[in-house]
């Protein structure tokens, strides 16, 4: 349940607003709440800080952007809010009992060298380094999908049997130059697209669940440059379900704008 709470926290709290809106205070804090719990549990029993960081990333995106592009004040009063909130719960997972320690304890053991933290990041690093000398050797191709596993110690002695805990540098081992490349373009035009729909639909809500898109792939990226998730279906899912939501959000508005247009004036 980690990596799908990345992609959720943003649409919950879309549906928590849209229904407070609506006048159903209660619904929002019992229903909303026992969802945002559940999915915190989930996070710290699966012990993922790279999971952890990116669910941090989808949710300052969404509360800081879900109205469009804010004024410079409102973005950082924003980030005070995100940053408090940000601060109880950590303390509640540090100091309560209410969460799995998983979480907690591994972060510990990362951040202290006398307990394997510094083993941590220098298997990261030989992983990097041996992507970087497997792309050098094939830059237009690389060694192919979910290949470079059970070829990486031959580019560095240090590389374990994982792949590179960097989004990019994973592309360039395994597809190269025109793989990293294709990819590039696809998730650019995913993020142009989706910008352009939220600048151009009409409605609050409307825009709201654009944004939520957007933070939800903010968080997937930034989770990719900490763990390997190339071949991880949840990229094409929510790119999918994006561009579904943005052309039939643009239909909408155009019929709503034809709608009013087609009204004569005075009536």
């Amino acid at each position: 349940m980690a990596i799908p709470t990345i992609i959720l926290v943003p649409f919950v709290l879309y549906f928590a607003s849209d229904i407070w809106k609506r006048g159903h205070h209660l619904t929002v804090l019992a229903g909303g709440g026992a969802i945002l719990f559940l999915m915190l549990w989930s996070l710290t029993a699966s012990a993922s800080r790279g999971s952890t960081a990116a669910t941090m990333v989808s949710l300052v995106v969404f509360i800081v952007f879900r109205n469009a592009w804010p004024r410079p004040r409102t973005i950082l009063l924003r980030l005070a809010m995100v940053g408090i909130g940000i601060v109880v719960v950590g303390g509640m997972i540090y100091w309560t009992n209410l969460f799995p320690d998983t979480l907690k304890t591994r972060v510990e053991r990362t951040i202290s060298p006398d307990q394997g933290g510094q083993s941590v990041a220098d298997e990261r690093i030989a992983l990097d380094r041996a992507g970087l000398y497997a792309f050098l050797s094939s830059p237009l191709v690389g060694t192919g999908f979910d290949n470079f596993r059970y070829v990486g110690q031959f580019y560095d002695d240090a590389a374990t049997f994982h792949d590179p805990h960097n989004l990019w540098i994973q592309f360039l081992a395994q597809a190269g130059l025109l793989g990293a490349g294709a990819f590039l373009f696809i998730i650019v035009r995913w993020f142009v697209l989706m910008i352009r729909a939220q600048s151009r639909v009409r409605t609050k809500s409307d825009r709201q669940l654009l944004w939520a898109f957007l933070a939800a792939m903010g968080g997937l990226m930034a989770h990719s440059m900490l763990a390997p998730l190339v071949l991880q279906r949840h990229y094409w899912l929510l790119y999918g379900l994006g561009i579904v939501a943005a052309l039939e959000l643009g239909r909408v508005d155009e019929s709503r704008s034809a709608m009013i247009a087609a009204v004569p004036p005075g009536r």
